[in-house]
This record gives C-alpha cells, sequence and structure tokens, in this order.
C-alpha cells in the first residue's frame, strides 16, 4: 500500500474521491486514509483546468522518469 504525506504525518493511501461544485468550475481531489469523514488528509482544490494541468504534470513526470 502506498504511503502519502499529509496534514498530520504520513499515512496509508485507501481511497480517493473527486468532488465537483455545482454551479463553479471548482473541483476538489479528496485522499483518504482508512478512516474517512470530516476533512481528508489530503485536498486537491482549484478549477478543473488548474487540477487537470497539476495531475497530468504528475503523470508526466511519472511516466519519464527512468
Amino acid at each position: 500500500m502506498m504511503d502519502v504525506r499529509g496534514r498530520n504525518g504520513w499515512f496509508k493511501y485507501d481511497s480517493w474521491d473527486v468532488i465537483f461544485l455545482t454551479g463553479s468550475d471548482e473541483v476538489h481531489v479528496n485522499v483518504y486514509s482508512k478512516r474517512t469523514g470530516g476533512t481528508p488528509p489530503v485536498m486537491i482544490c482549484g478549477t478543473r483546468g488548474e487540477v487537470e494541468a497539476l495531475l497530468q504534470a504528475l503523470l508526466d513526470k511519472v511516466k519519464v522518469h527512468p
């Protein structure tokens, strides 16, 4: 299982979700440990374009690294 660093230290990644705010271009990507509810340990918030650009840049870096 993958390790992730969040606001309160390291945790074991368990799940994620994506929330699209109604009437807005804002997107929230939430990354959870096994404990859910409340504020997730990692939140990525921004416009759809900003979030897509960040995730694509991360994917591009992972793919090209030897």
